[in-house]
């Protein structure tokens, strides 16, 4: 009888052994699934974060992300993005082309125009003025009148 009761014992003592073990696979396994689930999550956020102009929080932004089922890639992310009309035109470029168009104009408008000249008289005037210590704006506005000039600073 002891030999079957030693039998019986070995035989749970492995049960008792095995069932950790498979608890220990299954958790490490489900552990495994969930660190998958999560860089895959990251990585589809990190795809659309660094799409520029794509503010994600904004309700038609988020709903585009939520049902986008292209590549995971910023550059496929914005093109989608773009051809369905949720990116606008970056406002640097708009800015850069502004600048460039207001060049333009002050180019085209300078051309051909004489440079301006000032002679030694409206220098010496000039410089009284820029170097006059003046106690208040009315002391100023005579000093520019006075040197001919009709600007006054209060009535522009």
């Amino acid at each position: 009888m002891s030999d079957t009761t030693n039998v019986a014992s070995e035989s749970a003592e492995a049960d008792n052994e095995e069932q950790p073990k498979k608890n220990f696979r299954r958790e490490l396994e489900e552990r495994a699934a969930q660190a998958e689930a999560k860089a895959a999550e990251l990585e589809r956020q990190l795809a659309f974060n660094s799409v520029k102009g794509l503010d994600m929080s904004t309700p038609a932004h988020k709903f585009f992300a939520e049902n986008y089922k292209g590549e995971l890639n910023a550059e496929a992310v914005a093109k989608a993005a773009s051809d369905l009309g949720f990116l606008k035109e970056s406002t640097e470029d708009t800015t850069s082309q502004r600048e460039v168009n207001r060049l333009s104009q002050f180019d085209a408008a300078s051309q051909g125009a004489e440079p301006a000249v000032i002679s030694g008289t409206d220098e010496a005037k000039l410089r009284d003025i820029l170097e006059g210590d003046f106690k208040n704006l009315d002391e100023y506005n005579a000093a520019v009148k006075n040197a001919g000039y009709a600007k006054n600073l209060r009535n522009g």
